[in-house]
């Protein structure tokens, strides 16, 4: 990767970090669906991705649910702009927080060396 684009992706970071502030656990308190999913900046259109589905409790607890029927569950927690979800298997994954309001939440993960940026609605607390 060049220099300019190191520079570039460094900058943006650097912006988001800054403007995300501090995110406390109750503000992701509620039931979200995902909206849009990219990968690589590439919109990923699928029927089955309106089943999508992140819960957080106030106790700190998470629940997930994905296509074919997978779900997940376990505790959260947050620091600075990051997600950190333990699972039943105390597996641990980090989620980076691009942006969270009353009523969108987008999260950005790498998966298998792909950046992948999902579009959360908040549906009801």
């Amino acid at each position: 990767m060049s220099r300019i684009k190191l520079l570039i992706v460094f900058c943006y970071l650097t912006l988001h970090v800054n403007s995300c502030g501090y995110i406390a656990n109750y503000q992701l308190v509620g039931v979200w669906r995902v909206n849009e999913i990219f990968e690589n900046d590439k919109i990923l259109k699928d029927k089955t991705l309106a089943a999508i589905m992140l819960q957080f409790t106030d106790e700190g607890h998470y629940t997930y649910q994905g296509t074919l029927n997978y779900r997940e569950a376990g505790t959260f927690k947050i620091s600075s702009n990051k997600l950190f979800l333990f699972n039943q298997s105390k597996e641990e994954k980090e989620i980076h927080i691009e942006s969270l309001n009353s009523k969108r939440l987008v999260l950005l993960m790498e998966d298998a060396g792909k950046i992948r940026r999902m579009i959360f609605n908040k549906t009801y607390n």
